[in-house]
């Protein structure tokens, strides 16, 4: 059974090396022990016990688990791929899972591509990319971390950048540090407001054309349409994104350009891009 090595480098209980290390909740490292998928020295743990530093623990992760979505056939373009993650270029147009009102969803693209390939695994999205939005969406294989993978993404281990078309002119960099909250007067619209979340979105411009200028954005923070919402407070709301501001276009000139993001498999961290397609333009 494929497994992850965990060094113990201090004195440390096995339940907290399995929270601090792979951020296991109590339930998932009651699992783990009860499933024999926790080796020290060689020996199944079903129990707590003190590491010692020197000591080797192995946690056996690979768990065959029935799909969740209903395949649909999609040519997927996968950008990375290993026993642990799926980084794919999300297509726009699509949403990345139901909604209750839409049946064909990315999860349902994921969901064919892992029965083309032989693979028993759930479909766990660690992430969510607006409808219109292209580019890099993380998924995770193994439920057992989830939460690791969770864990990166909200304490900005995970670093994401985007790119976007805008309207008007930028010429500086910027750096939009404005909380943000749910707009009271309009369904699934948010807006910029002193009570709401705090929310920080760096801002390069890279390209200028005709009255718009490309953007490339850094999130340091992850609220629900950050940068649309950002970028329409500073009266340059994205291409198209006329539910902020922007005059009607062909799609959302959005797209996730790049991830970074630890992986246990290879001990490293590891950086993915994608790079927009030729409708990507104004």
């Amino acid at each position: 059974m494929k497994s992850l090595s965990i060094e113990i480098k201090n004195p440390i209980s096995l339940d907290d090396c399995l929270k601090q290390q792979l951020y296991f909740s109590r339930k998932s490292g009651y699992l783990a022990k009860q499933e024999k998928r926790l080796l020290v020295n060689g020996e199944t743990v079903q129990q707590n016990q003190q590491l010692q530093p020197g000591d080797e623990l192995l946690f056996l992760y690979e768990k065959q688990e029935q799909l969740n979505y209903s395949p649909v056939e999609y040519p997927l373009n996968v950008l990375y791929e290993d026993d642990l993650l799926l980084i794919i270029d999300k297509p726009c147009g699509y949403i990345v899972h139901s909604d209750g009102n839409q049946t064909v969803t990315v999860n349902n693209f994921v969901a064919a591509y892992y029965k083309k390939t032989h693979q028993k695994h759930a479909i766990y999205n660690l992430h969510r990319l607006d409808k219109e939005t292209s580019g890099c969406l993380l998924y995770c294989k193994e439920a057992y971390l989830v939460s690791f993978f969770a864990h990166q993404i909200e304490y900005k281990i995970t670093k994401r950048s985007y790119l976007a078309w805008v309207e008007g002119n930028i010429r500086d960099d910027l750096i939009i540090d404005q909380p943000i909250a749910r707009d009271r007067h309009v369904s699934n619209r948010f807006r910029v407001s002193r009570e709401g979340k705090e929310a920080l979105t760096e801002v390069y411009p890279l390209k200028h054309l005709k009255g718009y200028t490309l953007v490339r954005c850094v999130l340091q923070t992850g609220r629900t349409h950050q940068i649309r919402v950002h970028l329409s407070s500073i009266g340059h709301p994205i291409v198209g994104d006329s539910f902020y501001g922007a005059k009607e276009n062909k799609r959302m000139m959005l797209h996730s350009y790049e991830v970074q993001l630890f992986d246990p498999l290879v001990n490293d961290t590891i950086r993915i891009s994608a790079l927009p397609d030729a409708e990507f333009n104004p």
